[in-house]
């Protein structure tokens, strides 16, 4: 029997989002990347001018733009859209929204909204959750928990490689 819900959780870098997405691919289940939702929050800031320093501000576009998110579900599998496109084609790696995401995702009620989403995912059907703390906090109770670590010197290289791509 397959799990419903898979943790996958680990640092910086060390390939939690990659194996998600090749493990979502392949389980046809949908795959929720933390890191890319909070980078969405910060694009959301930057592009509306919100302080990202302003608690009430950043919650209020938090808000906004996390309504947007939808599951679409087809085939036992899922992807996690925004205003119809997926998630992960969003071009949400630039430097300005790297700097911003600690700014935003250091509030607690920010990463409050943050699980809600996540668990209305995982509430949805098959899902591979991908993030700090995803086995702890976000999902706890997830069937299968991976954690996910690579040497120091790997992680640093492949933050070079992203930023060179």
């Amino acid at each position: 029997m397959r799990p419903a819900t898979i943790a996958i959780d680990g640092p910086a870098g060390s390939g939690k989002s990659t194996i998600g997405q090749a493990m979502a691919a392949r389980l046809h289940y949908a795959m929720v990347d933390t890191g890319l939702i909070y980078r969405l929050i910060a694009r959301g800031v930057l592009d509306d001018g919100t302080d990202p320093d302003d608690l009430d501000g950043v919650l209020t576009v938090a808000a906004r733009v996390l309504k947007a998110v939808e599951t679409t579900r087809a085939g036992g599998g899922g992807v996690i859209r925004v205003a119809g496109r997926p998630l992960s084609e969003m071009r949400l790696h630039t430097d300005e929204i790297t700097t911003t995401v600690p700014r935003v995702a250091r509030f607690e009620r920010v990463r409050e909204v943050v699980r809600q989403i996540q668990r209305r995912v995982l509430s949805e059907g098959p899902t591979i959750l991908a993030g700090r703390d995803i086995g702890t906090v976000v999902a706890p109770d997830a069937d299968l928990k991976l954690y996910l670590d690579v040497s120091l010197q790997e992680r640093a290289a492949r933050k070079l490689w992203a930023q060179s791509a």
